[in-house]
């Protein structure tokens, strides 16, 4: 009875051990793995956004050039360039002169001018002087045609035609200074004048001015 005793005893005792030292063990087991895990790394602060500048370099676009290319060319019509636009590029964008053409005196080099007919001629044409006339100054090889070019052939006296003159032959009519021959020039690039009287359809020329220079202008 007394030997049962101590047996069972000791099987309780070793049973209590055993018990520990699995418990000592868990207790390290997660000890040892609290130790040993890496903290998450903390996501680095992005820097603020560069504020970009709101101004633009050149605030100022430059304004289109236009220009009515008009005569012996395949496609006449109303074109727009850059301040940088050549007569040479006003042709090519025109098509390109007709086989009969008379370039001889217009100037390739010379530079567009906003408000400007560009008008190349025939070589057979009657009046090549007065179609010549109806260019900008510039864009002939010898400089500007007098007004004496621009001429009726029914008047009396030379008259000169608000629908194809330059602005230097525009500015000669009396009260008419540069601003005025600019607005004609812009006027008719739009809507061209059917009659002498139309000219009063241009803001600041009323019927006093237009009296001024009646017998000096014609349409045709």
């Amino acid at each position: 009875m007394l030997s049962r005793f101590i047996m069972r005893r000791e099987q309780l005792v070793l049973l209590f051990v055993g018990c520990a030292i699995i418990a000592g063990s868990g207790v390290m087991y997660f000890i040892n793995a609290s130790e040993s895990v890496v903290p998450f790394p903390e996501e680095p602060k992005r820097p603020a956004p560069e504020t970009e500048s709101l101004i633009a370099d050149d605030p100022l676009e430059p304004l289109p050039v236009i220009v009515s290319v008009q005569g012996s060319v395949q496609f006449p019509g109303v074109y727009r360039f850059d301040k940088t636009g050549r007569v040479a590029h006003a042709l090519e964008s025109a098509g390109g002169e007709d086989p009969g053409a008379d370039t001889t005196q217009i100037n390739l080099a010379a530079q567009l001018v906003d408000g400007t007919t560009l008008y190349v001629p025939r070589h057979k044409e009657s009046n090549i002087a007065a179609s010549l006339a109806k260019n900008h100054g510039s864009y002939l090889l010898g400089g500007a045609v007098s007004t004496s070019s621009i001429i009726d052939s029914n008047a009396t006296s030379p008259l000169i035609n608000i629908n194809t003159a330059t602005q230097a032959q525009l500015e000669t009519l009396p009260g008419i200074g540069e601003a005025y021959a600019r607005a004609i020039i812009a006027h008719r690039t739009k809507q061209p004048f059917r009659k002498v009287e139309d000219i009063v359809n241009v803001r600041g020329i009323a019927e006093k001015r237009f009296e001024g220079m009646r017998d000096q202008i014609s349409v045709q």
